[in-house]
């Protein structure tokens, strides 16, 4: 199943969120999707599901993606 990415509202930045969905279930997704830690900002915040989307395996190499943990 795809990972979320999700783009951070303060850096711009992407980051994987710990959050495996469907597609189905993302594009029915609204307002808040989760709370999780933000490596660009060193801190943790909300994520919303109209700042996500499914990451492709190569999403990592053409943008400047890390993990949230």
């Amino acid at each position: 199943m795809p990972m979320v990415i999700s783009k951070c509202r303060e850096t711009g930045n992407h980051v994987f969120l710990a959050v495996d969905v469907k597609a189905q279930e993302l594009e029915r997704a609204s307002g808040l999707l989760t709370s999780a830690y933000c490596p660009f900002c060193d801190a943790d915040h909300f994520w919303y599901a109209k700042d996500s989307r499914l990451a492709s395996r190569a999403a990592g190499k053409t943008l400047r993606v890390r993990q949230a943990s």
